[in-house]
């Protein structure tokens, strides 16, 4: 089993590997010792766009989704289970497998929750360790969190931003959503993992902001690209090179 960034591969054969990403949340919700009141249904969605951003990046299918709820099913539990099938059925898997729990046992005072999502792929076609000197590092779509996040909810990166980078094939040579670190973090990721190095653009605030729930991808990309990229996303800078 190997351990890439957040997730685990582990190969089932000599062709196909399971990916397995996960993700909490705790204190978000309606209860009364939530820090922040944001709907359960919105906070399970978030949630499940995290794996599923997670595991769609690197080219992989999702096929078992368990949710562990830390609170009761009425009404808790069925907010953020509409939440979690509405953020699937928006991603293209509307029958995506579902398994998980409840806390019916004791009564709860704070939401909180966790994610297990398990995706198959090809290892001939999954997207790591992709990169080569000369790729260059975009930041697509604008890194959001918190109440801001809620604010400008229609400038995060969709579903159909990412299938349409991973149509473009081999040219892209690498995808990852962006996490608390920023940018520039995940960039040198990048080049850690291929025995790279980066020169970067250090100097923009953005590029160490957290992107919360995956809002921004991080893309490596063969070199003249830049025009079809910039007619294709109108929120896209220019992170560094690879070498």
């Amino acid at each position: 089993m190997e351990k890439y960034r957040d997730l685990h591969l582990m190969p089932v054969n000599f062709e196909e590997s399971l990916i397995i990403a996960c993700d909490s949340s705790a204190s978000i919700g309606e209860k009364e010792a939530d820090a922040l009141k944001v709907s359960p249904e919105i906070v399970a969605s978030l949630a499940v766009r995290v794996v599923l951003m997670e595991v769609l990046s690197l080219n992989a299918q999702p096929q078992l989704l368990i949710n562990l709820f830390g609170n009761e099913m009425e009404p808790t539990g069925s907010l953020m289970l509409k939440g979690i099938k509405k953020e699937l059925a928006l991603a293209g898997f509307p029958k995506l497998s579902l398994n998980g729990s409840t806390e019916e046992n004791m009564p709860t005072k704070m939401t909180s929750f966790g994610l297990t999502l398990i995706a198959k792929a090809k290892q001939s076609e999954l997207k790591i360790k992709q990169a080569r000197a000369g790729d260059q590092i975009y930041q697509v779509g604008k890194p959001l969190m918190g109440q801001e996040l809620l604010n400008h909810f229609d400038q995060i990166i969709t579903y159909q931003d990412l299938y349409y980078l991973l149509s473009l094939g081999d040219v892209i040579s690498e995808i990852v959503p962006i996490g608390s670190k920023g940018a520039l973090n995940e960039a040198l990721q990048i080049a850690s993992f291929n025995q790279l190095k980066l020169r970067a653009d250090q100097d923009q605030d953005q590029f160490y902001q957290s992107a919360g729930p995956a809002t921004s991808l991080l893309i490596s990309v063969k070199p003249g690209l830049k025009n079809q990229l910039l007619s294709s996303f109108t929120n896209i800078q220019w992170v560094g090179e690879l070498y």
